[in-house]
Parts: structure tokens; sequence; C-alpha cells
């Protein structure tokens, strides 16, 4: 979700999220509570964000900054990781879907949300292959055209399923 929030102490905003607390201190941030996500992950495009757990105090908690990302896992303190590519966390309330140095194991539930399909991958050495991409406006035809491309893959499609091969090597 992405939140544009005018700060009033009279009455905070806070997200609750899988076990994490980001409270805004008059800010437009992102949050990322996926499922699949063993994380918590909030990034600050403008202001400032202080993330905790639930149960936490304010001294357990960080402030992000722009361009900063806030990490939560199950245990721990919140982790904060600067210099990120905004894109690849907040490009999709602009209508771009930024994959940027992740497997394509790690691509596929944004691909998933993104198409409402289902993906699957036929060998795991083609899952982890590591993807680089910014879509923007492209039909699901033309992503996956693209990413077979790049990845040395080919794709089937039945209904809703999409299922990813390695391609077969080219005859001489």
């Amino acid at each position: 979700a992405h939140f544009e929030v005018t700060h009033d102490p009279a009455r905070p905003f806070r997200v609750h999220a899988r076990g994490g607390v980001a409270h805004d201190l008059g800010t437009r941030f992102t949050v990322r509570a996926y499922p699949e996500l063993a994380r918590v992950e909030v990034v600050v495009t403008e202001g400032r964000v202080s993330l905790r757990r639930d149960q936490a105090t304010a001294t357990d908690s960080v402030v992000l900054e722009p361009g900063e990302l806030g990490r939560l896992t199950a245990s721990g303190p919140p982790a904060v990781v600067d210099s990120i590519d905004l894109a690849t966390y907040v490009g999709w309330t602009t209508g771009s879907l930024v994959l940027e140095g992740v497997t394509l194991a790690d691509a596929l539930p944004q691909l998933e949300r993104w198409f409402d399909v289902e993906i699957r991958v036929a060998d795991r050495a083609l899952a982890s292959r590591p993807v680089f991409a910014r879509f923007r406006d492209e039909t699901l035809t033309q992503v996956f055209d693209a990413l077979s491309l790049a990845l040395g893959a080919r794709y089937e499609r039945s209904g809703r399923v999409i299922t990813l091969h390695t391609a077969a090597p080219a005859s001489r």
C-alpha cells in the first residue's frame, strides 16, 4: 500500500502489518507485507516514518528518511538500508513494474499480482536466474516475450496459468 499523509499529532496515522508498526511523521511511504515476504518493508519517498515492532517501545524504533528502506523481520530490531532504487519499491504507484536484480523466483509474486495470473517455473536453474527489467504499459504477452528472450526461456499459457521452461538449445 502507498500512503500520502498529512501529519497531525492529535490524530496519529499508523500502519500495522505482520507484527510491525509504521508511524507517519508527515510523509509519503509504501508498506510491503506480502505473505511470501518473511519481513515487512517500509520505503519512504518524502518526509519521515518511524518503524517498530507492535509491542516495542519508541526507543526500539528506527526513523526512516527519504530514499531509505526499513525492514522488520519476525525477530530482531528493525534494519535500515539506504541508497536503494526507489522505483523498485514504488514504481507501481505510477504504473511501472520494476524488477531489478531479483531472481525469477522472487519476481514471480509481483508478476502474478500485476497480471492476475499463476506462474510456474519448470526447473530450479531457471528460477534462480537474475531478472533486470522495467515495464510500463506492456501487455502480459510483451512482458513474457521479453523475459523469455532475456532468460533463455520459453513459456506456455493455458488460461490464467503460465509455465516457463528453459529454452531448448538451437539446432545447428
